[in-house]
């Protein structure tokens, strides 16, 4: 039978909206590029996933158990995909060690296989403790699978995959290793300075002179919430999370705790819970600094850093190999868990009031274009 003119890809991932996973929110936009461009795209995920318009969206695995693996090479070779690409990690698989043995099974049934690791099995990569350290790396293992095949990876941070566990290394011999980086999964906001006003006045009421402090993101553990509360005053600043703490993750009801049991912060910060993308652009961008405290580091995959700087908004972050003010990127870095210097480098940048400078980067049409060009390569080499 002849090829048809463009391949057929299956995308392979645990997580889409509404299920919490900043991977999954990152494929809808992707997916849905990439069927504009001509190429057949579908997706195979979890049964809690919504369909994504406009993608064929198989919402069909109950769980991500290996014991799932042959319900799982049935569908997929029922599909007849030309080619299979696997995000890792994806929050929708749980704990289930079925995604890291699927490359190795598809290539052993000859289907050409992607992975894209999104968070690579570094050292440590969110580690705040001696306990979190051991906990990361027994995780790390389940990666051990993922070598076995030789097929394309795909690394979203340049040079990642350098930091990777010492036995790792090695076995990236048997790997053709791409660099495609990741867009924000929030657009630029369009509202001006009248539209903006409004926004900050939602907290800032009744003539209030104090800062808007923003932070954004999934909250865990290695993002550093907490410490937003010793870096900023109630009398100076005002802090809006958001984020959604949801009472049966044990970290974000302790996390719920802690504000609870704030002196002095009553009326002095607010939990959004969930937003609309559009809504997240504007407080953003409304904002007088985003502040991003990560315990470990940040790092140019982070979606919260993306979409900061896609507003021009300043940003207080964090770095191991980076200390102060970046005028090209409108963010100051201070090294991670130095709460006096971050406290003083939040003053620095609101006395200075530091104008917002936006982000020109690359956005997910062009990301698009950079998967469908290798689609294109596997295709026509097969």
């Amino acid at each position: 039978m002849a090829k048809s003119r463009v391949p057929k890809v299956l995308m392979v991932l645990g997580s889409l909206p509404p299920m919490k996973c900043g991977v999954g929110d990152s494929m809808v936009m992707l997916a849905q590029h990439i069927q504009t461009m001509g190429v057949s795209t579908s997706i195979l995920t979890s049964e809690d996933a919504d369909v994504v318009p406009g993608v064929d969206t198989h919402r069909f695995m109950d769980s991500w158990s290996i014991w799932n693996l042959n319900k799982f090479l049935k569908k997929v070779l029922d599909l007849k995909p030309d080619i299979v690409h696997i995000q890792f990690p994806s929050l929708g698989y749980r704990l289930g060690l079925l995604p890291y043995f699927i490359p190795f099974f598809l290539w052993l049934n000859e289907v050409p296989v992607i992975q894209t690791w999104h968070e690579p099995p570094v050292k440590s990569p969110f580690a705040v403790s001696t306990s979190q350290r051991i906990k990361r790396f027994i995780f790390s293992l389940r990666y051990i699978p993922n070598f076995l095949s030789r097929d394309i990876l795909v690394e979203v941070q340049l040079g990642a995959l350098q930091e990777l566990r010492s036995f790792f290394r090695p076995l990236l011999s048997r790997k053709t290793i791409e660099y495609i980086p990741v867009a924000s999964n929030i657009s630029k906001s369009p509202c001006d300075s009248e539209q903006l006003a409004v926004v900050r006045e939602r907290y800032l009421v009744n003539g209030d002179k104090r800062k808007l402090v923003v932070y954004f993101g999934f909250p865990f553990p290695h993002k550093g919430i907490e410490q937003i509360f010793e870096i900023a005053t109630p009398k100076d600043h005002y802090v809006v999370l958001i984020a959604t703490l949801d009472k049966d993750n044990s970290y974000q009801r302790s996390l719920s705790l802690y504000l609870d049991g704030l002196e002095g912060w009553e009326d002095s910060y607010t939990v959004t819970g969930f937003l609309h993308e559009t809504k997240v652009a504007d407080l953003l961008c409304a904002a007088d600094v985003v502040i991003l405290p990560f315990r470990t580091e940040v790092t140019p995959r982070n979606g919260s850093f993306l979409a900061a700087r896609l507003q021009g908004t300043p940003i207080l972050t964090t770095s191991k190999s980076r200390v102060g003010f970046d005028q090209n990127e409108n963010v100051h870095y201070c090294s991670p868990e130095d709460i006096i210097q971050m406290k003083d480098s939040l003053q620095l940048l609101l006395d200075q009031n530091v104008p917002k400078k936006p982000l020109d980067t690359i956005g997910w049409k062009d990301i698009a274009r950079h998967h469908v060009d290798l689609y294109f390569k596997i295709y026509k080499d097969q």
